[in-house]
């Protein structure tokens, strides 16, 4: 392995800790550890953040909105930085505060960040971003945003599909089952009930909280570990992707799993999801809360195997090509050394 001599401070955000400890062992998939395991393939050497347990910094921090970023998450990078570190986090929220501090030319290290959908708009953090010497956007639509929106230089605004592991050991399909739903943020998943409720369908849910269903067809897990939920993905004959709004990138943790495992995708239209399912012919949009458009594909889908099939192998060869976490990984790694440069 080279050694770059760049360090990279890495923010606990979205359980890094955990999904490095899940990779390591081989139960989890790359895409999870946001490309810090090709940052330290290309030879940087890594600080993990550890995860925050102060209650008081916490409360605070969400107090504040994230405003000023996760203060005790921040207080612990500051502590394991160097002169020549580069910060970086997969939430622009994580940092925020020193990357204000780098707009004001108070903190001499370069600030990273990959953004999701555009809920920092309206609280504050637009200002934190700009102070961010290197962003990454995991949508089109993200990416004109903090653009032509924010005034954020191309030069330092790169656009980076987020895609999966493909050689993650998980994804191997076991079986035809059943129509499942794994994905618990922002989802519609009454309009998919509703939907189901007219057909014969068996389904499994995945949510946060328990919820009432017609019929002995569909099971509903709550709070499931990613263990549970890819044993239910594997055996997938559908992947349903109900999304409750269109206004926020979402969704695309459940379409990687899909792709990768070769399933088929029946999902709410969205314009911040770049992965074109019905160009690419792996799957089937369906406008927001529409019952009738939700039971049509998904009948019609699992009336035929063979373009279940068909779309499943489309979707494989697109994430092949186009969509991994590989290119993914090369992104952050050219990013955080565009920043490095900046010191």
């Amino acid at each position: 392995m080279p050694d770059t001599g760049l360090h990279v401070v890495c923010g606990n955000n979205y359980s890094l800790t955990s999904a490095w400890a899940d990779w390591t062992a081989g139960l989890g998939p790359a895409q999870q550890l946001w490309g810090t395991a090709a940052l330290r393939e290309s030879g940087c050497s890594l600080s993990l953040v550890p995860v925050e347990t102060d209650d008081v910094r916490q409360r605070l921090s969400r107090r504040l909105g994230y405003r000023l970023g996760d203060i005790g998450c921040e207080q612990h990078a500051l502590r394991l930085r160097r002169p020549d570190s580069v910060l970086y986090s997969a939430a622009p929220s994580t940092f925020a505060g020193l990357a204000w501090l780098r707009a004001r030319r108070l903190l001499s290290n370069p600030v990273v960040a990959v953004v999701h959908p555009t809920s920092f708009r309206g609280r504050g953090l637009d200002t934190g971003l700009r102070g961010y010497d290197h962003v990454i956007a995991l949508s089109r639509v993200v990416y004109e945003e903090l653009v032509h929106d924010m005034g954020r230089a191309p030069s330092s605004t790169t656009l980076l599909p987020w895609g999966p592991e493909l050689g993650f050991v998980g994804y191997r399909a076991t079986g035809d089952d059943y129509v499942v739903c794994s994905g618990k943020t922002q989802r519609d998943h009454g309009t998919l009930l509703r939907a189901l409720a007219g057909t014969d369908l068996e389904a499994r849910l995945h949510t946060r909280t328990p919820m009432p269903t017609s019929g002995s067809a569909v099971t509903v897990a709550t709070n499931a570990p990613y263990a549970q939920v890819l044993q239910d993905l594997q055996r997938a004959s559908i992947v349903a992707i109900p999304l409750a709004t269109v206004n926020a990138l979402a969704g695309i943790t459940e379409l990687n799993d899909a792709l990768a495992l070769a399933k088929p995708v029946v999902m709410t239209r969205t314009r911040y999801v770049d992965v074109d399912i019905e160009a690419i012919g792996c799957g089937i949009w369906v406008d927001p809360g529409d019952v009738e458009g939700w039971r049509a594909a998904l009948v019609r889908l699992s009336r035929d195997p063979g373009l279940r099939h068909e779309m499943g192998q489309r979707g494989r060869a697109y994430a092949e090509e186009h969509h991994n976490a590989d290119a993914f990984g090369r992104g952050v790694v050219e990013a955080v050394a565009k920043a490095a440069e900046r010191r």
